[in-house]
């Protein structure tokens, strides 16, 4: 079962990806971002698999240390696509972090009240 706690973790962890990341490409249902190099540091943190599989509408994550960059496969009827301009601004707007934090964890409450049924 998936647990309030464990969203908690997997969102804070987006938030801190998507303060080192500015989106290369993205369309509907795929965005490509581009990552700072002190993301080397939160990739020995966390795997990124492992919020593909647990969070809501994330389909794949893939990574390539190397170049720096991930390309994020997600449903653009779960996950609206303007959250990630909201995500990636927030290095630029921090103060707007409580609000898409919040917006994250309604996600994951989605999630958690589908699995109970």
């Amino acid at each position: 079962m998936i647990s309030i706690t464990e969203g908690e973790d997997i969102i804070q962890a987006i938030m801190r990806f998507s303060q080192l990341a500015e989106i290369a490409h993205h369309i509907p249902g795929r965005v490509r971002l581009k990552f700072s190099p002190m993301v080397v540091q939160e990739l020995k943190k966390v795997d990124p698999k492992r919020i593909a599989e647990k969070f809501p509408g994330i389909l794949n994550v893939r990574v390539n240390q190397l170049a720096l960059t991930s390309v994020v496969e997600y449903d653009p009827e779960i996950i609206e696509p303007e959250i990630w301009e909201d995500l990636v601004s927030l290095r630029y707007k921090p103060e707007r972090s409580d609000y898409i934090a919040g917006r994250l964890r309604t996600l994951w409450q989605l999630n958690i009240n589908a699995e109970r049924r």
